[in-house]
Protein backbone atom coordinates (compact mmCIF):
# COMPACT_ATOMS: atom_id res chain seq x y z
CA UNK A 1 0.00 0.00 0.00
CA UNK A 2 2.84 2.38 0.89
CA UNK A 3 4.18 1.56 -2.50
CA UNK A 4 1.31 2.09 -4.05
CA UNK A 5 0.91 5.60 -2.69
CA UNK A 6 4.67 6.62 -3.40
CA UNK A 7 4.14 5.51 -6.99
CA UNK A 8 0.89 7.63 -7.11
CA UNK A 9 2.79 10.40 -5.38
CA UNK A 10 5.53 10.52 -7.73
CA UNK A 11 3.45 10.25 -11.11
CA UNK A 12 1.41 13.29 -9.88
CA UNK A 13 4.55 15.03 -9.48
CA UNK A 14 5.64 14.47 -12.84
CA UNK A 15 2.63 14.99 -14.47
CA UNK A 16 2.67 18.77 -12.58
CA UNK A 17 5.94 19.27 -13.35
CA UNK A 18 5.35 18.22 -17.68
CA UNK A 19 1.64 19.19 -17.56
CA UNK A 20 3.36 23.28 -16.61
CA UNK A 21 5.27 24.03 -19.83
CA UNK A 22 2.52 26.57 -20.91
CA UNK A 23 0.75 28.22 -17.69
CA UNK A 24 0.77 31.50 -19.48
CA UNK A 25 -2.64 33.17 -20.62
CA UNK A 26 -2.00 35.84 -22.68
CA UNK A 27 -4.73 38.51 -23.72
CA UNK A 28 -4.80 41.76 -25.94
CA UNK A 29 -6.16 44.93 -24.09
CA UNK A 30 -7.23 47.42 -25.95
CA UNK A 31 -7.38 51.36 -25.18
CA UNK A 32 -8.19 54.50 -26.85
CA UNK A 33 -5.97 53.96 -30.23
CA UNK A 34 -3.87 51.45 -28.88
CA UNK A 35 -3.71 47.90 -27.93
CA UNK A 36 -0.73 46.17 -24.75
CA UNK A 37 -0.03 42.60 -24.35
CA UNK A 38 -0.87 41.32 -21.02
CA UNK A 39 0.78 37.69 -20.24
CA UNK A 40 -0.42 36.24 -17.24
CA UNK A 41 2.12 33.70 -15.47
CA UNK A 42 0.27 31.30 -13.50
CA UNK A 43 3.10 29.53 -12.27
CA UNK A 44 4.63 32.62 -11.07
CA UNK A 45 2.06 34.74 -10.15
CA UNK A 46 2.80 37.51 -12.80
CA UNK A 47 1.80 39.68 -15.37
CA UNK A 48 4.04 41.21 -18.28
CA UNK A 49 2.22 44.15 -19.98
CA UNK A 50 3.67 46.23 -23.07
CA UNK A 51 2.60 47.97 -26.23
CA UNK A 52 1.26 45.45 -28.81
CA UNK A 53 3.22 47.85 -31.42
CA UNK A 54 7.04 46.56 -29.56
CA UNK A 55 9.76 47.03 -31.58
CA UNK A 56 12.35 44.73 -29.01
CA UNK A 57 10.74 43.15 -26.51
CA UNK A 58 10.62 39.37 -26.68
CA UNK A 59 13.59 40.20 -29.15
CA UNK A 60 17.48 38.66 -27.67
CA UNK A 61 19.67 41.45 -27.52
CA UNK A 62 22.57 41.15 -29.80
CA UNK A 63 25.39 42.27 -31.74
CA UNK A 64 24.66 43.86 -34.89
CA UNK A 65 27.86 43.33 -36.50
CA UNK A 66 28.07 39.25 -35.36
CA UNK A 67 24.25 38.70 -34.29
CA UNK A 68 25.98 36.73 -31.48
CA UNK A 69 24.44 37.42 -27.98
CA UNK A 70 27.21 39.68 -25.71
CA UNK A 71 28.43 37.45 -22.66
CA UNK A 72 26.09 37.83 -19.88
CA UNK A 73 29.11 38.94 -17.22
CA UNK A 74 30.14 41.31 -19.76
CA UNK A 75 28.76 44.67 -18.48
CA UNK A 76 29.82 47.32 -20.52
CA UNK A 77 28.84 51.00 -19.68
CA UNK A 78 25.98 51.18 -22.68
CA UNK A 79 24.84 55.10 -21.83
CA UNK A 80 26.47 57.87 -20.36
CA UNK A 81 25.52 59.46 -16.71
CA UNK A 82 22.83 61.32 -17.11
CA UNK A 83 21.41 62.73 -13.69
CA UNK A 84 18.29 64.40 -15.74
CA UNK A 85 17.00 61.56 -17.41
CA UNK A 86 16.44 59.28 -14.42
CA UNK A 87 14.99 62.33 -12.31
CA UNK A 88 12.73 63.36 -15.56
CA UNK A 89 12.01 59.35 -15.75
CA UNK A 90 10.97 58.89 -12.39
CA UNK A 91 8.65 61.64 -12.65
CA UNK A 92 6.77 61.08 -15.35
CA UNK A 93 6.17 57.36 -13.60
CA UNK A 94 5.10 58.95 -10.53
CA UNK A 95 2.90 61.83 -11.92
CA UNK A 96 0.97 59.68 -13.79
CA UNK A 97 -0.64 57.91 -10.88
CA UNK A 98 -3.64 60.31 -9.21
CA UNK A 99 -4.16 60.39 -5.47
CA UNK A 100 -6.26 57.74 -4.96
CA UNK A 101 -4.65 55.12 -7.38
CA UNK A 102 -0.82 55.87 -5.37
CA UNK A 103 -2.61 55.38 -2.43
CA UNK A 104 -3.62 51.84 -3.64
CA UNK A 105 -0.66 51.04 -4.55
CA UNK A 106 1.43 51.96 -1.32
CA UNK A 107 3.92 50.04 -0.24
CA UNK A 108 4.06 48.16 -3.24
CA UNK A 109 6.31 47.71 -6.48
CA UNK A 110 6.20 46.99 -10.07
CA UNK A 111 8.80 46.12 -12.56
CA UNK A 112 9.34 48.34 -15.29
CA UNK A 113 11.79 48.14 -18.53
CA UNK A 114 12.76 50.15 -20.89
CA UNK A 115 14.51 49.33 -24.45
CA UNK A 116 16.35 52.14 -25.89
CA UNK A 117 17.02 52.09 -29.47
CA UNK A 118 20.68 52.02 -30.04
CA UNK A 119 20.57 53.82 -32.86
CA UNK A 120 18.80 57.47 -31.73
CA UNK A 121 19.45 56.91 -27.78
CA UNK A 122 15.36 57.07 -27.72
CA UNK A 123 13.32 54.58 -25.87
CA UNK A 124 11.97 52.30 -28.06
CA UNK A 125 9.53 49.91 -25.95
CA UNK A 126 8.46 50.24 -22.00
CA UNK A 127 7.37 47.15 -20.38
CA UNK A 128 6.17 46.50 -16.74
CA UNK A 129 5.83 43.79 -14.43
CA UNK A 130 3.99 43.51 -11.46
CA UNK A 131 1.75 40.62 -9.38
CA UNK A 132 -1.53 39.18 -11.04
CA UNK A 133 -2.79 39.44 -7.39
CA UNK A 134 -1.71 42.68 -6.74
CA UNK A 135 -3.48 46.31 -6.85
CA UNK A 136 -1.50 47.05 -10.05
CA UNK A 137 -4.25 44.91 -11.75
CA UNK A 138 -6.71 47.33 -10.98
CA UNK A 139 -4.52 50.93 -12.51
CA UNK A 140 -6.43 51.33 -15.94
CA UNK A 141 -4.45 50.41 -18.85
CA UNK A 142 -4.54 54.22 -19.49
CA UNK A 143 -2.09 54.98 -16.90
CA UNK A 144 0.88 52.72 -18.31
CA UNK A 145 -0.23 54.17 -21.97
CA UNK A 146 0.61 57.66 -20.68
CA UNK A 147 3.70 56.45 -18.87
CA UNK A 148 4.68 55.15 -22.37
CA UNK A 149 3.89 58.22 -24.52
CA UNK A 150 5.47 60.13 -22.08
CA UNK A 151 8.96 58.51 -21.69
CA UNK A 152 9.20 57.94 -25.29
CA UNK A 153 8.66 62.18 -26.33
CA UNK A 154 10.60 63.51 -23.49
CA UNK A 155 13.70 61.06 -22.82
CA UNK A 156 16.33 60.03 -24.12
CA UNK A 157 20.35 58.54 -23.74
CA UNK A 158 23.47 59.63 -24.79
CA UNK A 159 24.68 56.28 -26.01
CA UNK A 160 28.61 55.13 -25.33
CA UNK A 161 30.56 53.09 -28.41
CA UNK A 162 29.24 50.13 -26.29
CA UNK A 163 26.19 51.02 -26.82
CA UNK A 164 26.14 51.62 -30.32
CA UNK A 165 27.57 47.93 -30.72
CA UNK A 166 24.27 46.26 -30.16
CA UNK A 167 20.60 46.16 -31.40
CA UNK A 168 19.25 47.74 -28.37
CA UNK A 169 19.30 48.98 -24.59
CA UNK A 170 17.65 47.58 -21.92
CA UNK A 171 17.35 49.29 -18.36
CA UNK A 172 15.01 47.79 -15.81
CA UNK A 173 14.25 48.31 -11.82
CA UNK A 174 11.77 48.04 -9.17
CA UNK A 175 9.66 51.08 -8.71
CA UNK A 176 7.60 52.40 -5.68
CA UNK A 177 5.35 54.87 -6.63
CA UNK A 178 5.80 58.32 -4.54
Amino acid sequence: MKRLFFLTYLLLIALKVCGQTNNIVTNTLQGNGYAYTQKINYDTGFVTLYNSEKVYVDIPLVYKSTGERPPFELREKRVEDEAWSFDRTMAIINNAFTLDQKLSVSDRKFGIGIYINSTTGHISDVKYYFARRGPFMQIPLSVFREIEVKLKEEIYFTLTEAGRKVNYVYFGWIHEVE
